[in-house]
C-alpha cells in the first residue's frame, strides 16, 4: 500500500499514512530511542533528527489537522481494491407470504461488506462500525426537528416534495421502501394521498422508527418498519426512495455498501436525495468519530455527486435531476433513477 509522508525542517518529524504503515526512512529507524506515537489504524508520528527528512517539505502540521479527512479518503480507496461489496441478488422468483418486512423481530446490523480471506467471519467490518458509531449519535443526540420526528416541521417540506419528486412516479398500487423514514410523514403522505400498495421505512434509529409506527398506526397491514441492514430486494420494492439521508452518512465505504444495496434491490425506479459535492468529489469528514458529534458536522457528514453514484448504480440510468438550494451554501440535488431493460 502506498505510503504518504513529510517531515518539518526544524524537527524532523515525519508523518507516515496508510494501512499497515512502517517508517519509511532507514536512518530514522537505525537511531535508538525514537519517540513514536501511535495515532490511529497504520499511523504513526516519528521525531528524529534526519537530515534526508528534514529536506522535505514542511506539511506535517496541516496533515495532522486534516488527520480524520485523511483517513476516511484512505479507507476508500482502499475499499476499492480490498474490498468486495456483498450484496445478494434478487431471485428470479418473488417471495410469496407476507409482505416486506413483517414478522422480523430485533436488531438488524448495519450495512455490511464482505472482506477477502476470512476477516467477515471473525471480525466487524469498517462499514458495520460506521454504522454503530451513527446509529449512537441518532438515537441519543439528534434533536426532533433535525430528525424529521415533528410533523409541524416536517410538512414545511411538503411542497417541495411535491415540486421535485412526488409528481415524477406513478404511485398508485406500488410497493414503496423509504430510507431513513424519520417520522414517516413521507409514508403518511403517500399512502393517504397517492395510493401506494405498502410503505416499508428502514432507518438506523430505532427513536425514529417508535415515532414511525405511531404516525402510521392505522395503517396496519400496509406499513411495515426495519431498522437499517437488511437487503433491499428483500421488501420487494417497485419505488425506492431515499431523502436528506445520504448527507448524514458516516463513510464513503458505507455510501457505496448503501448503493451497492440498491442497485440490487430491483426496484423499477429510484429517487436519491444527496448533498452536492462543490469541489465533484465524494468526501466524508468523519462526523461521528467523537461521540459528542456537532450538529453541523452530522449535517456534512457526507458530500457527493451524480457521477459518483452513477458509477455504482449499474443496473440504473439517470432520468432527471432537480437542484434545490439546501443549507449554509449548498445545494442538494434530488436524482431519479430508472431500471435498465
Amino acid at each position: 500500500m502506498p505510503r504518504i509522508f513529510t517531515a518539518s525542517a526544524t524537527s524532523a518529524t515525519m508523518l507516515v499514512v496508510g494501512f499497515g504503515a512502517g517508517v519509511v526512512c532507514s536512518q530514522l529507524w537505525s537511531t535508538s530511542s525514537l519517540p513514536l506515537q501511535t495515532l490511529g489504524q497504520g499511523m504513526a508520528v516519528v521525531q528524529g533528527g534526519c537530515q534526508q527528512c528534514s529536506e522535505i517539505a514542511a506539511q506535517v502540521a496541516d496533515l495532522h489537522k486534516h488527520m480524520e479527512v485523511q483517513e476516511e479518503r484512505l479507507a476508500a480507496s482502499v475499499s476499492i481494491a480490498d474490498v468486495r461489496l456483498a450484496v445478494a441478488a434478487p431471485s428470479a422468483a418473488s417471495p410469496t407470504g407476507e409482505d416486506a418486512g413483517q414478522g422480523r423481530g430485533g436488531a438488524v446490523a448495519a450495512p455490511t461488506v464482505e472482506a477477502r480471506g476470512e476477516e467477515r467471519a471473525s471480525s466487524p467490518t469498517k462499514a458495520d462500525q460506521d454504522g454503530v458509531a451513527a446509529k449512537k449519535w441518532w438515537d441519543t443526540k439528534a434533536t426532533a426537528n433535525f430528525q424529521h420526528l415533528d410533523e409541524s416541521f416536517v410538512k414545511t417540506q411538503y411542497a417541495e416534495w411535491r415540486e421535485t419528486f412526488l409528481t415524477r412516479f406513478v404511485w398508485q398500487g406500488k410497493r414503496v421502501v423509504d430510507y431513513g423514514i424519520g417520522g414517516g410523514f413521507l409514508g403518511k403522505v403517500l399512502l393517504e394521498q397517492f395510493g401506494i400498495a405498502s410503505h416499508t421505512g428502514i432507518d438506523i434509529s430505532e427513536k425514529a422508527l417508535d415515532m414511525a409506527r405511531s404516525t402510521l398506526r392505522k395503517f396496519s397491514g400496509r406499513a411495515n418498519f426495519l431498522l437499517a441492514g437488511p437487503q433491499f430486494h428483500e421488501s420487494r420494492p417497485d419505488l425506492f426512495v431515499c431523502q436528506q439521508v445520504i448527507q448524514h452518512f458516516p463513510s464513503i465505504l458505507y455510501f457505496e455498501t448503501f448503493l451497492a444495496n440498491v442497485d440490487a434491490s430491483g426496484a423499477q425506479d429510484v429517487m436519491l436525495h444527496f448533498r452536492q459535492s462543490k469541489d465533484g468529489k465524494t468526501a466524508a469528514g468523519g462526523a461521528y468519530a467523537n461521540s459528542a458529534g456537532a450538529v453541523r458536522d452530522v449535517s456534512f457528514a457526507l458530500l457527493t455527486t451524480v457521477a459518483f453514484i452513477s458509477e455504482r448504480l449499474l443496473h440504473y440510468e439517470l432520468s432527471w435531476t432537480v437542484s434545490k438550494y439546501m443549507s449554509l451554501g449548498y445545494n442538494g440535488t434530488f436524482s431519479g433513477w430508472r431500471r435498465k431493460v
